[in-house]
């Protein structure tokens, strides 16, 4: 009887040793999310970019050094063109701040004359609830300026990681390789350089898509004569790395002030970036997505959606190239592999 107590006793104290191990390695691992996340971003801005790399080591130049060249030309591009847009951007965002309670109550005027709300413990709740959303305007756009640091340390951070990735990059491929018979080296090597192209074509692509999206927008709510058209042109130009709803992400803001403008400027303005959006989804996402990486509409939205519940904004960046990699070595790999079992 005691022993077989002791014995209890032992597969109790085991089971809760193998269940602390399992929650500490859990912890550990969620606390170097973060870092994982970015390491795995610079690989797509590294990936994103060699091609620009290989084309000068081409010319002759070594190939460390071409890396060099690419990455300190691209900063002084990225920290110029940011400084330039710095200014107007911290301008238009203090002058939404110090106006919002104008805003407020211009919003408020609207909704007592509107006859939906000629209840008044409707018109109450209203006027309530929009000054609920005016304080959370103010709060965040208050701490955006930590976001900014924040943003700028860890673009320091993935810099400096795809920098050693594409210099490394032979080093890093000779271990990983070691691990695999040699018999399936060919293979493994073709599929990364599917990879890699993919990749570079998706980052390539969605900079274009970037680029073209910001600008149309921020010309196309200025035409209209939305306040803050620049700030909203760049948001809706970030909002763009989301493929699929990124457009309709950076519609909210625009809408929400040619609200604050007229009820008929709001419906301009919906109906203009639904137009943007058309645009979007049947010509720009189906040549970058469909033609480069060959990923049907569906899988992308179902990856957009599965990386943003995991990992946010972040993750919903990097679902796209996420499921061009899976699918890869699906096809190159996984398939293949099981007709031939059959």
């Amino acid at each position: 009887m005691d022993k077989y107590l002791s014995l209890r006793h032992q597969s109790v104290f085991t089971a809760l040793l193998i269940l602390s191990g399992f929650i500490l390695l859990v912890l550990f691992l969620n606390s170097l999310l973060g870092l994982i996340l970015l390491m795995y971003l610079a690989i797509i801005l590294a990936e994103g970019i060699r091609p620009v790399v290989s084309g000068i080591a081409n010319l002759g130049l070594p190939y460390s050094l071409a890396v060099l060249v690419v990455f300190v030309s691209l900063a002084a591009f990225l920290f110029g063109f940011g400084w330039l847009l710095l200014i107007p951007l911290t301008e238009q965002l203090q002058s939404f701040v110090n106006h919002l309670p104008e805003y407020t109550r211009q919003a408020q005027g609207v909704i007592s004359r509107e006859a939906l709300f000629q209840d008044s413990q409707v018109l109450d709740t209203a006027k309530e609830q929009l000054g609920e959303i005016s304080k959370t305007l103010a709060s965040n756009a208050i701490i955006i300026p930590r976001y900014i640091i924040s943003f700028f340390f860890n673009s320091i951070v993935v810099f400096f990681l795809a920098y050693f990735w594409l210099t490394g990059s032979k080093r890093f491929e000779a271990f990983f390789l070691s691990f695999i018979s040699p018999k399936h080296h060919d293979k493994i090597q073709e599929v990364a350089k599917e990879i890699s192209l993919n990749i570079g074509s998706f980052v390539r692509g969605v900079l274009v898509m970037m680029l073209l999206i910001g600008v149309i927008s921020g010309l196309g709510v200025w035409s209209l004569g939305v306040p803050y058209a620049f700030l909203l042109g760049i948001i809706a130009g970030l909002t763009e790395a989301i493929p699929i709803i990124g457009p309709f992400i950076g519609a909210v803001p625009a809408i929400i002030l040619a609200l604050f403008v007229s009820p008929t400027t709001a419906l301009m303005v919906a109906l203009f970036y639904l137009v943007v959006q058309q645009v979007e989804g049947n010509i720009l996402v189906p040549t970058v997505m469909n033609r480069i990486l060959k990923i049907e509409p569906m899988v992308i939205l179902i990856s957009v959606l599965i990386g943003t519940t995991l990992l946010g904004v972040a993750g919903a960046f990097i679902a796209v190239p996420s499921a061009s990699i899976v699918q890869t070595i699906l096809n190159k790999l996984v398939f293949p592999k099981l007709q031939k079992s059959h």
